[in-house]
């Protein structure tokens, strides 16, 4: 479930990134779309917590930060550490 989570995040919202940046023609025109549609997506979300349109820029980044807390916590649930937040341990222990 991990992997696959991990490569959906990819799919999603990294490699139409790539696309639109790095590709030539039809893919190039794909990725484009695809990052519209995902910005687009995005709006509600940020017009919910008042917030300017232009953090679409940011949906990348926010990938990237949301694949490295999954995998952190993929991590730590191997480990048994079990989850932490405020110093505050919950499940295992």
């Amino acid at each position: 479930m991990l992997l696959l989570t991990v490569l959906a995040l990819t799919l999603v919202w990294l490699v139409p990134v790539g696309l639109a940046a790095f590709a030539h023609g039809w893919p190039r025109t794909c990725g484009i779309i695809a990052c519209i549609l995902g910005a687009i997506s995005y709006l509600p979300t940020l017009n919910r917590y008042g917030r300017t349109p232009a953090w679409v820029i940011a949906l990348p980044l926010i990938a990237v930060f949301y694949m490295a807390a999954t995998l952190a916590s993929a991590f730590g649930h191997w480990r048994g550490a079990g989850a932490s937040w405020k110093n505050r341990s919950y499940g295992s222990g």
